[in-house]
């Protein structure tokens, strides 16, 4: 997990960024599975986001905070159909939410981060 800060029109914001190996039970996942009974186990890598801004508190995971999106590793690494681009200006991650966006700065590390998570295995 890595720790990112993007600057927006609505101030600085702390996003937790989580990478799962294919088949690994995210953070994410483990909670839907406690909440609803289901088992679900990734047919891929995937890079989860979490705002940070309510972590520990209750019905928040106690280290990321709150659960915004997950995309296909290989994208956020800048492979494939849907690469995120590394000199973009930044990715919005949920739309009807403005604070929910990662600046330039914020997305080349959470790019930077998933090209090497895909290197190490």
């Amino acid at each position: 997990m890595i720790r990112v800060t993007s600057h927006t029109p609505k101030g600085a914001r702390h996003f937790a960024i989580v990478v799962c190996r294919k088949g690994e039970l995210s953070e994410r996942h483990r909670a839907v599975e406690f909440e609803t009974g289901l088992s679900y186990r990734p047919d891929h890598a995937c890079v989860e986001v979490y705002d940070m801004t309510y972590r520990g508190q209750k019905g928040f995971h106690p280290h990321y905070g709150q659960f915004v999106t997950a995309y296909d590793l290989t994208s956020v690494a800048g492979l494939g159909a849907w690469a995120w681009d590394v000199n973009g200006p930044g990715v919005d991650l949920f739309g009807s939410e403005p604070a929910w966006m990662l600046d330039a700065t914020a997305m080349r590390e959470t790019i930077l981060y998933a090209a090497h998570r895909i290197a190490a295995e």
